[in-house]
């Protein structure tokens, strides 16, 4: 099962986005699956539910960090690289959805936009426009960071 199949089952199986979009990474990570999930657990919701950034991009901007993310902490010039790679695929994501941020992402789907979390239902992954934006994740790691699926 490619990334992108993976990372959808882990969301439809209840993961919040960030847990689907490491988990799917979690070879490359080197983490063991509960640890992913444990890691961006907080992440979900735009941030522990206060609809922020997306998940799916605080899940990207993890593994881009422990993909190239261990530079000499005093070099400016590798952490300013680092950091446009990672603008790079904000501006992606933001460019095919207008915004990387979970309230105005879900507004735009129509979705009621609360703090806590939903019930699973199949009404609510009917509604949910999340699987589209794990897709993207994925496609935008894979390719800006040259990962193999």
């Amino acid at each position: 099962m490619g990334r992108k199949a993976e990372a959808v089952r882990f969301f439809n199986e209840g993961n919040n986005c960030a847990q689907s979009v490491l988990k799917a990474f979690r070879d490359i990570a080197g983490l063991q699956e509960e640890t992913a999930a444990a890691l961006a657990a907080g992440f979900g919701g735009g941030i522990s539910g206060r609809r922020e950034t997306c998940g799916t991009l605080s899940a990207l901007t993890m593994i881009a960090g422990i993909l190239e993310g261990n530079y000499p902490v005093t070099d400016n010039k590798m952490k300013t690289e680092f950091y446009n790679k990672v603008k790079k695929c904000f501006s992606i994501f933001e460019g095919k959805f207008g915004t990387s941020n979970c309230k105005e992402l879900l507004q735009k789907a129509n979705c009621i936009v609360k703090s806590d979390p939903s019930e699973r239902t199949p009404e609510y992954y009917s509604k949910r426009p999340c699987g589209v934006f794990i897709l993207e994740a994925v496609e935008i790691l894979e390719k800006e960071f040259g990962i193999e699926d």
